[in-house]
């Protein structure tokens, strides 16, 4: 698999807020950098009175073994901020070893 881009993978922090509830905050994400290869899918866009123009365009990311990301990150690619919208999917090669990481990512915008 070649692996020629670079990305970021973010992870929102636990904070507690004035009423002493944990929640999540994207203020400050932990950072991961690693190499990646990220391809568009494909892409709609909804128009209509009742809702904004929005596009919606779906990207998949093909990350290294060993890579942790959840369905809750982001990942920053280039000046693009992906959302990850599936649970990672841990491919193995024919030795049965995990040989890479992929999930699947949505940009909105509009």
């Amino acid at each position: 698999m070649i692996l020629n881009d670079v990305v970021t993978v973010m992870r929102p922090t636990t904070i507690t807020d004035q009423y002493n509830n944990r929640k999540q905050s994207w203020a400050n994400p932990s950072t991961t950098v690693v190499s990646a290869q990220v391809q568009p899918v494909g892409s709609n866009e909804r128009i209509g009175a009742r809702e904004r123009n929005q596009v919606l365009a779906d990207f998949r990311v093909w990350l290294p073994r060993g890579t942790q990301v959840t369905a809750q990150d982001r990942i920053q690619w280039h000046d693009t901020l992906l959302h990850v919208s599936s649970a990672p999917a841990r491919w193995k090669s024919v030795s049965g070893a995990i040989d890479h990481v992929t999930v699947d990512c949505i940009v909105s915008e509009g």
